[in-house]
């Protein structure tokens, strides 16, 4: 069956000594992990591939990267994602992507710039309240556990999951409004194609042939 939204199929931890007991860490000690994380990373790494713009990646150390992990297996993992998400995603990749958009009439393509670091701490809490259903103190801990100096973290161990999550409520009516602007445009592409391919047909027919100047067959006057 497709999905269209995220899902949740476990609990969520309803306090922090719960959040705690979950990650194997004690809530004072994650309190404190919390509290002192953008301390926790190693130096930004320097990615550039050609055409694109540096992006500096960062690397959790020590009990945070721990805990980090933790969330995710033990949290982040266990929420379905929508059909059309594949960055990241067990058993999805660029082959499943280019199977899901094969047969499709109108492709667009984009690319968000900046995209991690326009992840809000607020954001990545709100994801963890809407789509966890944790409770605010929970999902504020789980939030600074997961960003840096009040924003996603590019490279850090649960980042990629969240990211896919921040867009779940926009993304089908983005994509909607983006193909209704469009319309007009496409509409008059499709029409001139038509009108194109049904002035083939009439030259290529006997009638056609034996009229010496045969005229071009408007767009609203072929019938299939």
């Amino acid at each position: 069956m497709s999905q269209s939204r995220p899902s949740f199929s476990i609990r969520a931890p309803g306090t922090v000594e719960a959040l705690a007991r979950l990650l194997g860490v004690r809530s004072r000690d994650l309190i404190r992990i919390a509290e002192i994380r953008n301390r926790l990373y190693s130096p930004p790494k320097p990615i550039q591939k050609p055409g694109k713009k540096v992006r500096y990646v960062f690397s959790a150390r020590h009990r945070l990267r721990h805990v980090q992990q933790r969330i995710l297996d033990r949290l982040l993992r266990h929420v379905g994602l929508p059909d059309y998400l594949m960055g990241g995603v067990k058993g999805r990749n660029y082959q499943t992507s280019a199977a899901q958009h094969s047969r499709q009439t109108v492709l667009i393509g984009q690319d968000v710039d900046a995209f991690y670091p326009s992840i809000s701490e607020a954001h990545v809490r709100f994801i963890f309240q809407d789509v966890l259903h944790c409770p605010p103190d929970v999902a504020s801990l789980l939030a600074k556990l997961c960003t840096k100096e009040g924003c996603l973290v590019q490279g850090g161990v649960a980042s990629t999951h969240i990211a896919n999550l921040a867009l779940y409520r926009t993304e089908p009516t983005t994509a909607l409004r983006q193909v209704t602007e469009k319309l007009p445009e496409l509409l008059s592409v499709w029409l001139w194609l038509r009108a194109d391919q049904c002035s083939s047909d009439t030259d290529s027919s006997p009638s056609a042939r034996s009229n010496s100047s045969p005229r071009r067959a408007a767009p609203w006057s072929c019938t299939t």
